[in-house]
């Protein structure tokens, strides 16, 4: 089994050769890597130049943000299943060998996710959420249980026919247009999960799409017009329906949230764009605000724990690579 790894590049000079080594040094070595120049303008391009691997190959096009580049990268990729990788992010030693083993278990899978951690501390999704690795999950279900997407761009292995048959990564989204693409996915096959964090996120990088200011129709409107346009064409499975109500309800409002940093706000906005009672139960609504408050709460545990977090989790990418 082969597996295409698709980079998309834009202006990650500082970065992209930590990405690419990370890939180079997979234990599982049956790969093609396409990496997709977003039209860089710094020295992107001349760092990848200096990798001299038979398996990489560079392309370059004008600047169309993330989403294209991905896409490109699937259409030019030689394999069935494709594993994205961010310009800023990396691989642990084994994220290939282990999705690629849960892919050949379950060929049904449409998404092989896993575990990350989040720059220099552990982002370990709960346990309970998952019977045990490589199971079946609701995405939706988990999604919520969890308080934040359970797949992440950059430790998720798809299978490419799955990612077609959703229609892939919705073009002129600057925000949302990765979870927007595995919530199509989600409805058209099942998700595994494994428990190990085998990848690294990294959001403190200074162009980073999840620090840029982005305007708040870009992402919410994205997940509504895809959930009216296939619940339209019943293309959504019975069983998935109320969860992903559920679930595009939670995100639109924690993304009001963040983005007004003022829950009032947010709520007014909610009120005024969203058709709260299409989406979710007043039980749903009064959880979803307290999961809300409760998150605020733990910011400053967070804030506190992180430091301490920090170096057991540095001692133990020494170790692991």
């Amino acid at each position: 089994m082969h597996i295409s790894v698709i980079i998309p590049l834009y202006n990650k000079e500082r970065y992209i050769a930590r990405a690419i080594w990370s890939v180079l040094r997979q234990t599982y070595q049956l790969f093609e890597l396409i990496v997709i120049n977003d039209g860089s303008t710094d020295g992107s391009l001349e760092v990848v130049s200096n990798f001299k691997d038979a398996r990489i190959r560079v392309i370059t096009q004008a600047n169309a943000g993330v989403s294209a580049a991905r896409n490109r990268g699937a259409a030019e990729s030689s394999y069935d299943y494709i594993a994205f990788l961010d310009a800023d992010d990396e691989w642990m030693p084994l994220f290939l060998e282990k999705t690629a083993a849960v892919a050949q278990e379950h060929p049904e899978a449409g998404i092989i996710a896993t575990n990350f951690m989040h720059g220099n501390w552990a982002h370990v999704i709960a346990n309970a959420a998952y019977p045990m690795d490589g199971a079946f999950v609701d995405y939706f279900e988990s999604s919520l249980f969890y308080g934040r997407t359970v797949i992440y761009p950059s430790a998720s292995l798809h299978k490419k026919a799955v990612l077609l048959a959703a229609g892939l990564f919705p073009e002129g989204i600057v925000f949302g247009e990765d979870v927007d693409t595995f919530m199509r996915e989600a409805w058209l096959a099942p998700v595994c999960f494994i428990h190990e964090a085998l990848a690294v996120y990294y959001d403190d990088v200074s162009d980073s799409a999840t620090n840029a200011p982005h305007l708040l129709k870009w992402f919410n409107f994205c997940f509504l017009r895809t959930f009216y346009a296939w619940e339209k064409e019943k293309k959504i499975p019975p069983g998935l329906v109320q969860n992903s109500k559920r679930f595009i309800f939670f995100r639109f409002f924690v993304q009001a949230q963040k983005l007004s940093r003022k829950p009032l706000y947010a709520e007014i906005f909610l009120f005024k764009y969203f058709d709260v009672r299409r989406f979710c139960s007043g039980k749903d609504y009064a959880r979803t605000i307290a999961l809300i408050i409760a998150s605020g709460w733990l910011q400053p545990l967070i804030a506190v724990v992180r430091p301490l977090v920090a170096p057991v989790i540095r001692t133990y990418r020494r170790i692991t690579t």
